[in-house]
């Protein structure tokens, strides 16, 4: 919805992102006027996965932040193999059946960091 109303010039309230009280596109970075002229990549991610693991969106998201800040991101497999690696090794080493986020969430980072 943000690139539509600035495509179309919206009136908005933000002053360093407006001109004359409308969205303004060259006020952006060039990277949002690229985004916003050519459009931007989408992951399809199976519904099979949020069935089963409904954290796989702020999972993903955890550990595609640290793989931004490499030369070659990781595919969705790649990414499903390490949260499903810590997942298991976080229920082995605590004897538990499930786990969150916030359990396994710095494991993650940590090895998107490696």
């Amino acid at each position: 919805m943000a690139f539509r109303a600035i495509a179309a010039r919206a009136k908005h309230w933000d002053s360093t992102a407006c001109h004359d009280g409308r969205l303004a596109i060259e006020k952006l970075s060039p990277q949002w006027q690229d985004d916003i002229k050519n459009g931007v990549m989408w992951q399809i991610v199976s519904a099979e996965i949020w069935i089963h693991f409904p954290e796989w969106a702020r999972l993903q998201q955890a550990a595609g932040n640290a793989t931004g800040q490499v030369q070659k991101g990781e595919d969705e497999m790649q990414i499903a193999r390490k949260i499903s690696r810590a997942m298991q090794e976080y229920m082995h080493s605590k004897g538990v059946s499930s786990c969150t986020y916030n359990d396994i969430s710095q494991e993650i980072i940590r090895h998107s960091e490696n």
